[in-house]
């Protein structure tokens, strides 16, 4: 025979493991959620490190070319120079 005081008691521990249970799957949706956000943007952050390793390599390119260029410039200028000798 169940006394009322222990129908209470099995009320409240079916009701506290539904809670749980409610509390557990909102818990894994959201870490779900999570993972799929951390992994775009880990993809975001990779994409970001090519594009900026490219412009570090195009700009490594117009410095040479700039430098090449200044230094004909600079061999022209020179060779005007000598000439006006």
């Amino acid at each position: 025979m169940i006394t009322p005081l222990l129908f209470v008691f099995q009320a409240n521990y079916i009701a506290d493991l539904e809670f749980a249970a409610k509390i557990g799957k909102i818990l894994l949706e959201q870490n779900q959620e999570l993972d799929l956000h951390c992994q775009t943007l880990e993809k975001k952050v990779v994409d970001q490190d090519e594009q900026i390793r490219h412009l570090e390599k195009q700009l490594n390119i117009l410095r040479d070319l700039e430098d090449n260029r200044c230094k004909v410039v600079l061999n022209k200028l020179l060779i005007f120079d000598l000439s006006c000798f």
